[in-house]
């Protein structure tokens, strides 16, 4: 039972050093992030659309260098109502530089619900 571990080590290794365009949410501040004018990439953030909360980007007038082009919900288990599930935000590199994007997890009709806050540091470059 001991070389089970042993032989998933270099399994696990790998997955790690994989780079991917989509930043799961972590912690409120996630890792810089880097792409190229032109380039899309996208964030994916735990939500849950059946508590009226949802994500919105709270600094959208704010940033130039990038633009929405898109974002959907993904209910984990469509069949159970109540569910969880995720958003995925589609972002476009427009032009070069460095900014934050801040997302806020609320009621859109509520300005004091803020729950949760997620921050994502993108050059453009």
């Amino acid at each position: 039972m001991k070389t089970l571990p042993i032989l998933l080590l270099p399994f696990l290794v790998i997955l790690l050093g994989c780079k991917t365009n989509a930043i799961k949410d972590t912690s409120a501040m996630i890792a810089d992030f880097e792409i190229a004018v032109n380039d899309q990439f996208e964030i994916e953030l735990t939500s849950n659309s059946t508590t009226g909360y949802s994500w919105q980007w709270a600094n959208r007038e704010a940033v130039e260098i990038i633009d929405s082009v898109g974002h959907e919900y993904i209910a984990d288990r469509p069949q159970l109502t109540g569910s969880g599930g995720r958003e995925i935000w589609k972002f476009l590199g427009v032009r070069p530089g460095i900014d934050t994007i801040k997302m806020e997890y609320l009621r859109p009709w509520d300005a004091n619900s803020t729950a949760e806050t997620k921050k994502v540091v993108v050059r453009v470059k």
